[in-house]
């Protein structure tokens, strides 16, 4: 039997040293290329080495490296950037845990704890959860002092 190409998420994270759940929200935001089995949401992610590596590089997976073409293919989940090229997550209506972190100046981690002690409520969009910018000032009224 021969190795294949293909990494599970969990093998995707040792990979990477990272988290499981960072290697989940690169593949919904767009940040990472990598593959359902049979295109089905239940189904595992599966992804390549060379995906890997080129997310730690920094690279967009729908962006082409041929000299001829430099223009993304495809930006589907891509983040919303101002004219300045900084995140503007002030137009989005949801936010993921990384985007909710940001604005907040916390970790993701921090943000998705606070998700699971029912500290901050969330919407449900598949098997993701997302955060409403009404949520998040909520969550701030409420423990201002």
């Amino acid at each position: 039997m021969t190795a294949s190409p293909w990494m599970t998420t969990k093998e995707a994270a040792e990979y990477a040293r990272v988290n499981p759940h960072t290697i989940y929200d690169a593949l919904r935001a767009g940040e990472l290329k990598g593959h359902q089995i049979n295109g089905k949401a239940s189904n595992p992610w599966l992804m390549t080495a060379e995906s890997i590596d080129a997310w730690i590089r920094g690279e967009k997976p729908g962006v082409s490296k041929s000299p001829e073409s430099n223009r993304p293919r495809q930006e589907i989940l891509a983040p919303v950037r101002s004219k300045s090229g900084e995140s503007d997550l002030g137009s989005k209506l949801l936010l993921n845990a990384l985007e909710a972190a940001e604005l907040l100046g916390v970790s993701d981690t921090t943000i998705r704890e606070l998700w699971g002690a029912g500290h901050l409520r969330f919407v449900r969009i598949g098997k993701g959860r997302k955060v409403t910018r009404a949520e998040l000032e909520r969550f701030i009224t409420e423990r201002e002092v």
